[in-house]
C-alpha cells in the first residue's frame, strides 16, 4: 500500500509537472505567435516608412528644384529692377538736361523779345521825334 501510495503521489507530481510544462509550452507558443504577428506588423510599418521616406526624398528634390527656380527668377527680377533703375536715372538726367535747355531757350527768347520791344519803342520814339521835327 505504501508503494501504491508512493506511485500515486509520483503520478500526481508527474501529471502536475506535465500540466505545468503544457501551460509553459502554450505560453511560449502564444509568445511565439505574438512575436510572429509583431514581426509582420513591423515589416508592414517598415514598408510604410520606406514609402514615406521615398515620398519625402522626392518632395525634398522637388522643393530643391522649386527653390532654385525661384532663386533664378528672383535674380532675374533683381537684374531687371537694376536695369529699370539705371534707365530711370538716365531718363531723369535727360529730363534735367531738356529742362535746362528749355529754360535757356526761354530766357534767350525772352531777351530777344525784350530787345524787339525795346527796338520798337526806340523806333516809335525816333518816329515821334521825326514828327516833331517835321512840324
Amino acid at each position: 500500500q505504501e508503494n501504491l501510495f508512493a506511485l500515486s503521489s509520483q503520478v500526481s507530481r508527474v501529471e502536475t509537472d506535465r500540466e505545468r510544462e503544457t501551460r509553459r509550452i502554450e505560453f511560449f507558443e502564444e509568445k511565439k505567435n505574438e512575436a510572429i504577428e509583431d514581426t509582420a506588423e513591423h515589416e508592414k510599418e517598415l514598408l510604410h516608412l520606406d514609402k514615406e521616406r521615398a515620398e519625402a526624398e522626392e518632395n525634398l528634390k522637388i522643393f530643391g528644384q522649386t527653390q532654385r527656380q525661384k532663386q533664378q527668377a528672383l535674380k532675374k527680377t533683381d537684374q531687371a529692377g537694376q536695369v529699370s533703375q539705371e534707365k530711370l536715372a538716365n531718363w531723369g538726367k535727360k529730363l534735367e538736361t531738356l529742362r535746362n535747355e528749355y529754360f535757356e531757350k526761354l530766357s534767350s527768347h525772352t531777351e530777344t523779345r525784350n530787345e524787339g520791344v525795346k527796338v520798337e519803342k526806340e523806333k516809335e520814339l525816333i518816329h515821334r521825334q521825326e514828327e516833331k521835327l517835321k512840324s
